[in-house]
């Protein structure tokens, strides 16, 4: 099993989706967290991304959600970059800032 680490963008974008739902309904707030931790907790286990839109990327959909996490993965690590909605363009010229 890899060591799942998350950089600071995938965990202030992962703050970000959870504040927007805790405020309407914190129950799909909480269905939410739980979901992408889930995914990227298996994807340590066992990597079943797809390469991702830039080189050196994978992509991994959360099952029923919209989002995908970004990451990268190192000999030891599965590095989680970014939480994305789906709907978002993002290449490298569009990459979410912050």
């Amino acid at each position: 099993m890899k060591i799942l680490r998350w950089q600071a963008g995938a965990r202030g974008d992962l703050a970000k989706i959870i504040d927007h739902f805790s405020e309407n309904d914190p129950l799909v707030a909480d269905t939410l967290l739980d979901r992408i931790q889930h995914a990227a907790s298996a994807l340590a286990k066992r990597e079943t991304g797809r390469p991702g839109r830039m080189l050196g990327l994978r992509e991994k959909s959360v099952a029923g959600t919209k989002y995908i996490l970004a990451y990268r993965v190192t000999e030891k690590q599965i590095v989680i970059l970014r939480v994305i909605h789906a709907a978002q363009n993002w290449t490298q010229r569009n990459w979410p800032k912050g």
